[in-house]
């Protein structure tokens, strides 16, 4: 499988080291899937697939990365923990808690557990209220109906009464 033309510029490759010196490598990106000559055959096209590839040159000679093992978006995670993922593993690149594993086995261990969590939570308030205030327009102001507003009818009722104690008035200083 070969990468996409175009891959994903948000999602830089991140690599450190291990206990034991192993180098690993996680690329997010969107990748070609690999048909056989007889899906190709029978007109079937390959597609681009978003997934997180991990590199690693644990028991290799000479010591180069070679495709470890991969996740696949909406199958292994959910699209929308990338930017957690790629945050938690910019941190793990340069904290001392990636000398806590000493193999690749043990990393994608936790990796896997923290795809798991970050899917479970969900997207946070601000990234709710971004996408839909990014992406809605807000509705046209509308001149609200005057019958809307019940503080007309206290002022048209306090009025009346006014009047009546007026006319009320009037009608006693004419008697008197």
């Amino acid at each position: 499988m070969e990468d996409a033309p175009e891959p994903d510029p948000d999602f830089e490759p991140v690599t450190f080291d291990l206990a034991k010196g192993t180098k690993v490598r996680v690329a997010i990106g969107k990748y070609w899937e690999q048909i056989s000559a007889t899906d190709r055959a029978l007109g079937i096209q390959p597609t681009l697939y978003l997934a997180i590839r991990i590199y690693s040159d644990e028991d290799t000679y000479p010591r180069r990365l070679t495709h470890h093992d991969e996740f696949r978006a909406k199958h292994d995670f959910a699209p929308s923990v990338l930017q957690r993922l790629h945050l938690w593993l910019a941190d793990l690149a340069v904290s001392r808690h990636r000398f806590v594993y000493d193999s690749v086995e043990d990393f994608l261990e936790e990796f896997a557990t923290s795809m798991d969590e970050f899917s479970a939570m969900g997207e946070d308030l601000a990234d709710r209220f971004h996408k839909t205030l990014g992406t809605k327009t807000p509705p046209p102001y509308e001149d609200p109906v005057h019958a809307d507003f019940p503080e007309d009818e206290f002022v048209s009722a306090k009025r009346d009464a006014e009047e009546e104690v007026e006319e009320a008035d009037e009608a006693v200083t004419a008697e008197g």
